[in-house]
């Protein structure tokens, strides 16, 4: 999509593979929005590869803010609504994260942390 110059999302690789790349190696800026995705989400085989970190915290989140925020360093156009808007649209991203996340979710909140032992 180059109206926004959205980063991609490419499902159909393996993020365990340290030999190739998860992007675009032609294109510096490019970047795989499907990476955290595809590391956290089947946390039996992020345990196999990294043995010596644990997921403490994994969430989805975000969906209609992210949409209409422009980006974090996007000069994409927004529209500037009213608190009390985007306290509404806080609302219904929170519910239809929470009733769909494999649909809605435009993001993950992840802690891992290090084993003491390694």
């Amino acid at each position: 999509m180059r109206i926004v110059q959205n980063e991609g999302w490419d499902y159909n690789l393996n993020v365990y593979d340290a030999t190739k790349a998860v992007n675009d190696e032609r294109d510096l800026w490019s970047g795989n929005n499907a990476v955290a995705d595809l590391l956290f989400t089947d946390q039996k085989k992020f345990h196999a590869n990294f043995p010596g970190f644990e997921i403490e915290y994994f969430e989805r989140c975000e969906c209609l803010t992210v949409l209409i925020s422009g980006g974090v360093v996007s000069k994409t156009p927004t529209i500037s609504l009213p608190k009390f808007i985007l306290k509404l649209l806080l609302q219904a991203d929170n519910l239809l994260v929470k009733l769909f996340p494999q649909i809605f979710s435009l993001g993950l909140r992840v802690v891992i942390r290090k084993n003491k032992a390694t």
